[in-house]
């Protein structure tokens, strides 16, 4: 903008008390005098009032316009904030100073400035209509990826609608305030129908068409600090079609209200996403848990949609090892089966695993106990120790007996049959393991000392056996 050049004189001019209405009619222009201890600090000072005065009626159209009393739609103002809406001193358009005076005896600047209502409302226009021609054209690209089932790019052309309708809502606002009244029929008319809300809700309707199952990597059983035994899939498909969603991403955070991102992935061409997290995953003593949701934000950066729905599931997972999990053994068949318990104990104790005291669980540990027993002392157990349970039965007995020149071979044998159960685990998920097997021993004369024999044999066969499926179940024990 030109400046006001040096005063012509040291009287005051007329200006100063009220605006030059025969130069400049008030139905065409808005005046205003600012005051600085320069000149370009006083122009600035005009220019902040006259913005001010711009933005009051910039938010006179929005106000008025979610109340219905004006011919904008009342659908197009309403998402609008007046923050966004509002003019800077300096992107004010259409104003110029017109006039300058120094007070010789306080020295401080005088300018008028003016701003030409009728060219500041031609200057908005002109990105009025081009934001309302992008509009139209993303929408009509919307309608033709929809047809076409192609998810991604249907979304983001009616975001960009959604972006351009914003632009365009907001330029009707600021071109409204500027224009003078005759002109404000004709600014109105530029938008007669709801874009803004409508483009809000036809990406909502998108993203409600979305489904997400989980395909693997639900109640995982893992190691502290260890990466996931199996990788956390989900599939993305159309709710109508059953189709795959292709290009989409998705992002692996902890749960609300933290909501912290562990990992991010896009779904292939069979709408797939996966992870194979490690030790971010989050956890709550022994147990943990990861949302998997759909993030249209980052499909489009910078969209903001109120309710806009994300299709989600949660996968949880427990951390397990020895020194975190409580052991259980009952084995039923008389003195066999409490010899056998006894060097399982051992066995389970010398890898690591705590034994569950008889005062814990009394009535298990005396006779036995049904699967709900089971369950109910590992949810007691929950927030502190997992809970393993050895159950089953072991049994010896004297299996032949043959003469023989140095007298009677007797061969014992003692069998055994096991399960290893976890039943702080799902059901259907709760057997760990289940084996059989058998120790077998013979002496001559003595069928004590072949059953002891056996038992022995038996009781080393069951703790390796036993140690074995566990090392499988705990890696690195």
């Amino acid at each position: 903008m030109p400046r006001a050049g040096p005063p012509a004189e040291d009287a005051a001019p007329a200006w100063l008390e009220s605006p030059p209405v025969d130069r400049f009619p008030p139905d065409r222009y808005l005046t205003a005098v600012g005051i600085g201890s320069t000149v370009a600090r006083a122009e600035s000072d005009g220019r902040t009032e006259l913005a001010g005065r711009v933005n009051a009626a910039v938010l006179t159209v929005l106000r008025t316009g979610r109340d219905g009393q004006t011919s904008v739609p009342p659908g197009n103002v309403a998402a609008l904030q007046p923050e966004e809406a509002r003019f800077r001193a300096d992107d004010l358009p259409g104003t110029r100073a017109l006039s300058h005076w120094l007070d010789p005896a306080t020295q401080q600047h005088y300018v008028l400035v003016a701003l030409d209502r009728m060219a500041a409302a031609s200057t908005v226009e002109e990105p009025l209509q081009g934001a309302l021609a992008r509009h139209r054209a993303a929408l009509a690209e919307g309608r033709r990826a929809e047809e076409a089932g192609e998810f991604v790019r249907a979304f983001k052309q009616n975001a960009r609608a959604l972006q351009e309708a914003r632009r365009a809502a907001l330029l009707q606002a600021r071109a409204l305030a500027l224009a003078p009244p005759p002109e404000r029929s004709r600014i109105a008319q530029l938008i007669t129908e709801p874009i803004l809300s409508p483009a809000e809700e036809r990406l909502r309707t998108l993203a409600r068409g979305l489904e997400m199952g989980k395909e693997q990597g639900d109640e995982q059983r893992l190691q502290p600090d260890a990466t996931a035994s199996e990788p956390f899939v989900v599939t993305v498909t159309h709710a109508d079609s059953g189709r795959p969603v292709a290009g989409l991403p998705v992002r692996l955070t902890s749960p609300p209200p933290a909501r912290l991102v562990v990992g991010r992935a896009v779904t292939d061409e069979s709408g797939r996403a996966a992870w194979r997290a490690g030790p971010a995953l989050p956890r709550r003593s022994l147990h943990g848990a990861v949302v998997a949701e759909v993030d249209l934000t980052t499909l489009t950066p910078g969209l903001d949609v109120p309710d806009l729905p994300a299709p989600s599931v949660t996968f949880s997972y427990v951390f397990r090892s020895p020194q975190s999990t409580a052991f259980l053994v009952t084995l039923q068949g008389g003195a066999a089966a409490t010899e056998a318990a006894s060097e399982v104990r051992r066995a389970l104790t010398a890898a690591g695993f705590r034994p569950l005291g008889p005062e814990e669980a009394p009535v298990l540990e005396a006779g036995g106990s049904d699967g709900a027993e089971f369950v109910e002392l590992a949810r007691k157990l929950a927030d502190s120790r997992a809970l393993l349970v050895v159950t089953g039965t072991v049994e010896s007995r004297i299996t032949e007996e043959t003469q023989t020149s140095e007298g009677a071979l007797i061969i014992a044998q003692c069998s055994f049959s096991i399960r290893v159960l976890e039943p702080g685990q799902p059901e259907g998920r709760r057997l760990i393991a289940e084996f059989s097997g058998a120790g077998r021993a013979s002496c001559l004369d003595d069928a004590a000392e072949a059953i002891r024999r056996a038992r022995a044999d038996a009781r080393s066969r069951l703790a390796d056996q036993l140690l074995q499926v566990l090392r499988e179940q705990f890696p690195g024990m």
